[in-house]
């Protein structure tokens, strides 16, 4: 690759001289202000004559700020021209550098997916790892990565038999709790809710079972066919137990959502 030598940009430059003599201009302010210094308005009839030395004050002032103005950016022409050049070659950099970061980007990218998959291929890789997104970094070899798998791999072994053991006590289905395990769900709430779950259980494992209600179904009388449509609203089973009844009691569906 050509590396672009600044020796190409020469640049040659001389500091501005300007020449001036503010003598006479010095001469004039100083008599202005011999003249005007300590003045005081002695009554309102002074106040036209106020008003014009005022004004006459401002309208010098501003014409000598004006020829500073107009000097400056005469002088800094040449400034502002080299500016504007300088910033345009350096955007056609910035334009072709961001065209190859972009690719550059792309590639770490697909770099990163490679290894990820890589990663998700190896033997101690399971539901429950957890994967550590720093893996992907260029500096973080496989053995390194192996290491942490095996860690892993202990520490749920470690937990399911702490979860076999409480579930034994506790005389509960170990299932549940290995799924929860797996999802990532923290070990002491897992033993937490063993014992919760044995406790309900103790709770209510000497209370018999309630008997389904009876539902009185009145005699109906009224051998009149009538068609009415209702849209009600409840969960599966509600909605099933009224299904079943109205068959129950005779009552004719025509159409079924």
């Amino acid at each position: 690759m050509n590396e672009l030598a600044l020796e190409v940009l020469e640049i040659k430059y001389e500091l501005p001289q300007i020449k001036y003599d503010l003598t006479e201009l010095n001469a004039e302010i100083k008599k202005l202000t011999d003249q005007y210094s300590g003045y005081v308005i002695v009554d309102e009839s002074e106040l036209p004559n106020a008003k014009k030395i005022l004004a006459s004050l401002n309208a010098t002032a501003k014409e000598i700020s004006d020829m500073r103005i107009s000097t400056v950016k005469k002088i800094k022409v040449p400034l502002d021209t080299f500016e504007t050049e300088i910033k345009d070659l350096t955007k056609k950099l910035d334009v072709l550098a961001t065209e190859i970061k972009a690719q550059v980007g792309d590639y770490d990218v697909r770099i990163k997916e490679r290894k990820r998959a890589e990663i998700k291929a190896l033997s101690d890789y399971a539901p429950y790892t957890v994967f550590n997104e720093t893996w992907l970094n260029k500096t973080i070899a496989i053995s390194q990565i192996e290491s942490d798998l095996a860690e892993q791999k202990k520490s749920f072994q470690t937990a399911c038999g702490i979860i076999q053991t409480t579930c034994t006590i506790c005389e509960l289905e170990t299932e549940k709790y290995f799924e929860m395990l797996t999802n990532g769900a923290e070990l002491n709430d897992i033993v937490t809710l063993i014992k919760n779950d044995k406790a309900i259980k103790e709770k209510y494992a000497n209370v018999p079972p309630q008997a389904e209600p009876i539902v009185a179904i009145n005699v109906d009388t009224d051998l009149d066919i009538y068609i009415r449509t209702y849209k009600i609203k409840g969960t599966k089973a509600q909605l099933t137990a009224i299904y079943d009844y109205m068959q129950k009691i005779g009552v004719l569906i025509l159409e079924k959502n």
